[in-house]
C-alpha cells in the first residue's frame, strides 16, 4: 500500500466543482422575450468562464494536478458564493454574470497572476454584455469580496507544488510500508497529498482506515 497519493488526477475534487458549475449556468436568463423585443442570444457567462479557466490553468502550467485543482476550487467556490445572493431591485441576470465573472476573475489573478492581461481582458468582454447600473456594479463588489474571502481561508493549505511533492523518506521494508519499484524504482510524488487540508473533509485522514 502506498502513504501517499498517486500521479492519477484527484478526480473527486473536480467533480465537487460540478455543483457550483451547474449553479453558475443558470446565470443568464432572457429579458428581452417577456417584453415582446427579437433577442439575440445571450452566451453563457458560465461555460465563457469555464473555458477562460481551463486556458488560465493550461498556461500556467503547475506541476501538479492538485495545483490545478485547487485553482479551480478557490474560482469557482468563490463564484458559487457570490451568485447565491441576489439583492433586491437589481436584474438578477445581470447581477450574476458580473458577480460570477468577478469572482473567477479576482481569484484566478491572484493565483496565476502571469495571465492578468487575458483575464482583465476576458472580465472586460462580460462586462461589456451586463448593461451599466446597480445590478453590474453590486455584482463585481460581490464577486471580488468572495474571492478575497475564499483565497484567505484556503492560505497554507498544503496544496501549492511543493508541499504537495515534499520528498518522501523510504521506510524500511515490511509489509505495508512502501518501496520503490522496477524497473525505475522512481522516488514517491505528490507524498504532501495526505497532508494538505482538504475541501470537503474536516481532515485527510478522517476516513483513512486503520493498518
Amino acid at each position: 500500500m502506498k502513504p501517499f497519493q498517486n500521479r492519477h488526477p484527484r478526480r473527486p475534487v473536480r467533480v465537487a466543482l460540478g455543483s457550483a458549475v451547474l449553479l453558475a449556468a443558470s446565470v443568464t436568463v432572457p429579458s428581452a422575450a417577456a417584453a415582446g423585443v427579437a433577442e439575440q442570444p445571450r452566451s453563457s457567462v458560465a461555460l465563457d468562464w469555464y473555458d477562460t479557466t481551463a486556458a488560465t490553468i493550461a498556461a500556467g502550467g503547475a506541476p501538479t494536478q492538485s495545483t490545478n485543482s485547487r485553482t479551480w476550487a478557490i474560482g469557482w467556490l468563490a463564484a458559487a458564493r457570490a451568485t447565491r445572493q441576489v439583492p433586491s431591485g437589481v436584474d438578477r441576470g445581470d447581477f450574476r454574470d458580473a458577480a460570477l465573472a468577478s469572482a473567477v476573475h479576482d481569484a484566478l489573478v491572484a493565483l496565476v497572476p502571469s495571465r492578468t492581461r487575458e483575464l482583465d481582458a476576458a472580465l472586460r468582454t462580460t462586462l461589456r454584455g451586463v448593461p451599466d447600473g446597480p445590478a453590474e456594479s453590486k455584482g463585481v463588489a460581490a464577486g471580488a469580496r468572495q474571492a478575497r474571502l475564499v483565497l484567505a481561508a484556503r492560505e497554507g493549505d498544503g496544496l501549492d507544488p511543493a508541499s504537495v511533492d515534499a520528498p518522501f523518506a523510504v521506510p524500511p521494508a515490511a509489509p505495508g510500508a512502501w518501496q520503490p519499484t522496477p524497473p525505475a524504482y522512481a522516488p514517491a510524488t505528490q507524498y504532501g497529498n495526505r497532508l494538505a487540508r482538504p475541501f470537503l473533509l474536516d481532515s485527510p485522514d478522517q476516513y483513512r482506515l486503520p493498518a
